[in-house]
């Protein structure tokens, strides 16, 4: 591939699924299981405070992409379409001369979600049956799901490189590329391939394989490291894949062009707190904060400190800024992303609406305090008993019980901690703080100015949608039961 003709630097985002922040050992991790991210993040810019603006994918990857809050572009539940109604990092660099390619391992992340609006080119890789697959093919039996057989794809992080060497990096076109790559490691099932299980103990006997289903039986203490362990592997392999992805970059002569930044959407609880274990529950420090490393290919921006907080909703913004792009969405900065080139943020917030009978959950995070909110959906109990006259939902609850009734029953509650003092977030605050009538207040103004600026199109059905392939996948992944 040449260099661009018009000296725009190419953008390369590479977004890996469900990686906390303290599980890389340059953001301060005891195991040393990014190394090769470790000397990306010495060379560039490295945001020690990065925190997402939800806590599960598919509400996640269009804040990314449109630089704005789950409420702002509409996709909040399992049940939201991304619709094409606010301008899209793709589509402003598309109309600035740049050749856009999304590749996606995952199905939250697809082309019949609305994903690929923007894009001249948008593959759905798990939808190519001839990838191999270091993952179980299929835990249909697990998920007590008998009707489901075949295979399911979960591509490697290798696999989304090498369609990205493929569809953009072996191309002879003169304009530069934005390429948006997000990769389903080192998301469950945990199971690292061949020659990346340097953290998995041969010794342990218990209940945990890496299946979603076994997650859900983790209780003692030697269980969650199991988790920890595998998942710690998966890592290791994303960082080998990391590498190899600037390699192909350096191989073919556009390294030097090359804005790169490295993401993850969310983080991942392994019992840290309430027992819980996964993601898209309430946005602890675990969930919350993720990593975010930049490099700028040409003069490095000058960042004012670690103690500054950003969002993945700046990310687009910080990009536009950088290649003096006009931003077509820029709105206020609390419901929209802005440019982090110089000075980053006061505050940041979260907000997670999985489900229309789940709790939902919303936060304002400071640089020393953070107010968690929990909403029950108090609507009755009409929603949940038409749960469970479906056979499939209602097998799942008499298996794991305890887990339904944690997971999807509660009750509102508040939390405020001092990060500062209280890193672990295990001393709430919120009956002893005289801040805590300040930070609700901010909160529920946030909240205000969300639903004046609310998709105007709405949300719709999308499973109804759903090709064959894409509804398995999640299927499997436990996003559609």
């Amino acid at each position: 591939m040449s260099k661009p003709v018009n000296d725009k630097p190419n953008v390369l985002v590479f977004i890996s699924d469900a990686l906390r922040a303290d599980h890389l050992s340059c953001y301060g991790y005891e195991r040393e299981t990014t190394p090769n991210i470790d000397e990306f993040a010495t060379e560039h810019t490295r945001y020690e405070n990065a925190f997402t603006p939800s806590t599960w994918t598919r509400s996640v990857a269009p804040s990314i992409l449109t630089g704005t809050y789950p409420s702002v572009h509409g996709v909040n539940t399992l049940d939201d379409f991304f619709n094409c109604d606010l301008p899209r990092w793709p589509e402003i660099l598309r109309e600035n001369g740049y050749n856009t390619v999304g590749i996606s391992a995952i199905g939250n992340v697809s082309s019949g979600i609305g994903f690929d609006c923007g894009f001249d080119e948008f593959v759905d890789l798990y939808k190519d049956e001839s990838l191999t697959s270091h993952r179980t093919e299929s835990t249909a039996g697990d998920e007590l799901l008998e009707h489901e057989s075949g295979r399911v794809v979960f591509p490697t992080a290798k696999q989304v490189i090498d369609r990205f060497e493929t569809e953009v990096l072996e191309q002879d076109g003169e304009e530069p590329f934005f390429s948006f790559l997000w990769t389903i490691d080192p998301h469950d099932p945990y199971q690292p391939p061949d020659g990346f299980e340097e953290y998995v103990d041969a010794e342990y006997d218990g209940p945990i394989d890496g299946t979603r289903e076994s997650l859900r039986r983790a209780s003692s203490e030697d269980d969650f490291q199991r988790l920890i362990d595998l998942y710690d592997s998966e890592i290791r392999h994303t960082d080998h894949a990391f590498r190899n992805l600037l390699n192909r970059l350096e191989q073919y002569g556009v390294f030097d062009d090359t804005m790169v930044i490295f993401a993850g959407d969310h983080g991942e609880a392994f019992g840290d707190h309430d027992g819980n274990v996964g993601h898209s529950h309430v946005p602890y420090e675990e969930l919350m904060r993720v990593p975010i490393i930049v490099r700028y290919p040409n003069d490095q921006p000058k960042w004012d400190g670690d103690d500054a907080l950003v969002s993945l909703i700046d990310l687009m913004p910080t990009t536009l800024d950088y290649l003096g792009v006009d931003n077509p969405s820029q709105m206020d900065d609390d419901v929209s992303g802005r440019s982090v080139l110089k000075r980053g943020r006061s505050v940041v917030y979260s907000e997670t609406d999985y489900a229309d009978i789940q709790n939902s959950f919303y936060a304002v995070r400071r640089q020393r305090l953070k107010y968690i909110k929990t909403e029950s959906p108090n609507r009755g109990i009409q929603p949940y008993l038409q749960k469970l006259i479906d056979p499939e939902f209602m097998l799942q609850v008499l298996t794991n019980p305890v887990y339904f009734l944690h997971r999807r029953f509660g009750e509102t509650s508040e939390q405020l901690y001092d990060i500062q003092h209280d890193p672990k977030e295990s001393k709430n605050l919120v009956e002893s703080s005289g801040h805590v009538d300040e930070l609700r207040e901010q909160l529920a103004d946030w909240r205000a100015k969300l639903k004046d600026t609310e998709s105007t199109e709405g949300p719709s059905d999308v499973q109804n949608g759903l090709d064959e392939q894409t509804e398995k996948q999640l299927r499997e992944m436990g996003y559609i039961e």
